[in-house]
């Protein structure tokens, strides 16, 4: 007998089928899918304001990086380099 292969955005499926059927209570659907409440919450609000596309994960990558170099600062550099192939990084830096 082969294993039941699921992923997480079926199993995230499944449990939003079973809410949207009202047999039972929120509670007892994230005890037997094995989620919190405030997960079981959330998948469901994030459904509704996105739809399917909500059920996928989201990225956790900053939206600000505050250390981060300009492009225009990068392309003169790139720039510099390729005019004087032979400078390091002190000389390019002056």
């Amino acid at each position: 007998m082969p294993w039941k292969e699921t992923n997480v955005v079926d199993e995230r499926m499944r449990f939003l089928i079973e809410y949207l059927r009202h047999e039972e209570s929120m509670s007892s659907l994230c005890l037997k899918f094995h989620i919190s409440r405030k997960t079981g919450y959330s998948l469901v609000s994030r459904f509704l304001s996105d739809g399917p596309a909500g059920l996928y994960d989201r990225s956790r990558a900053p939206h600000y990086h505050p250390h981060a170099v300009d492009e225009d600062i990068i392309s003169a550099v790139l720039n510099l380099r390729d005019v004087h192939p032979t400078w390091g990084a002190r000389k390019l830096h002056a």
